[in-house]
């Protein structure tokens, strides 16, 4: 399901091959578009609403105009894949003329919808790909699979910028921050994983849903994070709570806090330190060396 950007349609794909468009205000269903073959995997709202883009087990995706109902282009190039689930996920960037699109042939592609052709083929999944997604920026793509990878492209370059170290689960969403500067990850562990976008690191995770987290979206100003599972609950996480986190080769061993509730401390198994905090303002004040 996706809806539009001015929140009026939300258009629906479905197993027996149609899209479905409804208009939110009075609760209306709007027009029926059938322009793939086989059941419906993906579909995607333009930024500024003049596009619709319908992928399907046909492998192949659908470009539709919302305002006169008629089908603009049917691109090709996803192979049917693995398990014949042709494409799996969409993505507009925020310029509205460029595509991603995930396959179960293991890709993900880039392509302009203005002139209907492929601008790149990225490679690098060992399985299906199900979830992609645009940073707000347009610099990066995201990209998640059934084979518990994250990566992270250079939409520029057209080519990896790096790989997310992510838990080996199945990858079920990812989402960039507003601002571009983290990626949330929800897999099959019921768990959402934040990580930075600059250089791959892990910043934390949130944890609470009983199985897969199906999917997770950012509110706007960044502080919420909602994500909803296999559990049948929907949780809302709050962003501006620091995580206090130990540099990434740390283990802790110890961990305490004061009295007065001011101090925490952690024993670093790595290389012998504690690290302090202040709970006031939730930073890192000091790592003091050779605690043995």
């Amino acid at each position: 399901m996706a809806f539009s950007p001015d929140g009026w349609y939300l258009a629906a794909g479905g197993a027996d091959g149609t899209v479905r468009l409804w208009n939110t205000s009075p609760h209306r269903r709007g027009s029926v578009l059938s322009g793939n073959q086989g059941a419906l995997t993906a579909v995607a709202f333009s930024p500024d609403g003049k596009l619709r883009a319908v992928g399907g087990r046909d492998a192949t995706i659908a470009l539709w105009a919302p305002d006169t109902d008629k089908r603009l282009a049917r691109l090709t190039g996803h192979g049917k894949g693995v398990e014949d689930g042709g494409v799996l996920a969409l993505a507009f960037g925020p310029d509205g003329r460029t595509l991603a699109s995930g396959g179960d042939d293991r890709t993900v592609r880039l392509g302009d919808t203005r002139e209907r052709e492929a601008l790149a083929v990225l490679e690098g999944h060992t399985n299906s790909v199900t979830t992609v997604a645009f940073a707000p920026s347009g610099a990066s793509v995201v990209s998640g699979g059934t084979d518990g990878k994250v990566k992270l492209w250079d939409v520029v370059r057209r080519r990896l910028r790096s790989d997310v170290d992510s838990n080996p689960a199945q990858v079920r969403s990812v989402v960039f921050s507003p601002d571009s500067r983290l990626v949330a990850v929800g897999n099959d562990t019921g768990d959402t994983e934040i990580w930075t976008v600059e250089d791959g690191q892990y910043v934390t995770e949130f944890t609470g849903h009983a199985d897969a987290v199906l999917t997770v979206a950012f509110s706007k100003d960044g502080k919420r994070i909602a994500t909803g599972g296999v559990d049948r609950t929907v949780r809302l996480w709050s962003t501006d709570t620091s995580v206090l986190t130990l540099r990434p080769d740390a283990a802790q061993y110890r961990v305490a806090v004061s009295h007065d509730g001011r101090w925490i401390a952690a024993y670093n198994t790595h290389d012998g330190s504690v690290d302090l905090w202040d709970l006031r303002t939730q930073r890192h004040v000091a790592s003091l060396p050779d605690a043995g």
